[in-house]
């Protein structure tokens, strides 16, 4: 028995299993909005995430246009591998002692 209202009202089991129902769809439309708002959320960031990647692709292949363009007009020193790498390491080592002062 459930009251209404102030009135006693015996639900039939078919009025029973329709609030149930009804229950569960407003439930299941809550759940579908909330993955709704979150599906955007994802989408905005991994939107935000392709225009980062896109933007730092770009930059690169700019950076080495320029050092080619460089190079092949006269202007730039190839470095071999080995050199450029104990030139980064003399820089890091540099840097590190700075730092820790």
């Amino acid at each position: 028995m459930q009251t209404k209202g102030g009135k006693t009202h015996n639900q039939t089991p078919t009025e029973k299993l329709k609030s149930r129902i009804v229950a569960l769809k407003t439930g299941a439309n809550i759940c579908r909005h909330q993955l709704n708002k979150a599906s955007v959320i994802v989408s905005k960031t991994h939107l935000s995430v392709d225009k980062e990647t896109e933007q730092l692709s770009q930059q690169m292949a700019e950076q080495v246009n320029r050092a080619f363009e460089k190079l092949e007009a006269g202007d730039g020193v190839f470095i071999e591998h080995k050199t450029a790498k104990t030139l980064m390491e003399t820089r890091k080592a540099r840097i590190w002692d700075r730092d820790r002062r």
